[in-house]
């Protein structure tokens, strides 16, 4: 029992020798190291890496009643970089100008397995010509804060007028 009890006082002075702080904000971490002996203090920041996503490529559209069925193909490394989801921005056209943009976001799962992803737009203006992009996006948290990266948008593709 005495052997036990002067085992445990050892290990407890070893860990008061120094005390370390880790400290986590939205850009990394902040890390302190304090030694209690000699009352010395080193802190290290530590960045975190930026993360920059394949963007979708190959968009299809396809005019239906009052919607559009829009289909694309998923980055190359869609699995590996963990994307979250994806946002549409679409707009409609307006004589010689574009409407503006309104954005809607599309979260994935990841039981379905394969290359492509669509989804469809509805309650569309019928007769009117659309122009469509898509992005990918990944939601991280660090600590309590929560980081959202995007890809680049792919180039606007326009749908053939939506059927009444």
């Amino acid at each position: 029992m005495e052997r036990t009890a002067r085992k445990s006082r050892r290990l407890l002075a070893a860990a008061l020798a120094a005390l370390i702080i880790i400290a986590v904000v939205p850009n990394g971490a902040i890390c302190t190291v304090y030694a209690a002996e000699s009352q010395d203090t080193a802190t290290i920041q530590i960045a975190a890496a930026e993360v920059k996503l394949q963007k979708p490529s190959q968009v299809k559209l396809t005019a239906k009643k009052k919607s559009l069925k829009i289909k694309w193909t998923k980055p190359a490394k869609a699995r590996e970089q963990k994307i979250t989801g994806y946002q549409i921005k679409y707009r409609y056209e307006l004589g010689d100008t574009w409407s503006n943009w309104k954005t809607k976001t599309y979260k994935i799962s990841y039981k379905a397995d394969g290359n492509t992803a669509s989804m469809e737009l509805k309650k569309l203006k019928c007769g009117k010509i659309y122009q469509v992009q898509v992005r990918a996006y990944k939601s991280t948290r660090v600590g309590l804060a929560k980081k959202t990266y995007y890809s680049a948008w792919t180039k606007a593709k326009k749908s053939g007028r939506i059927k009444p």
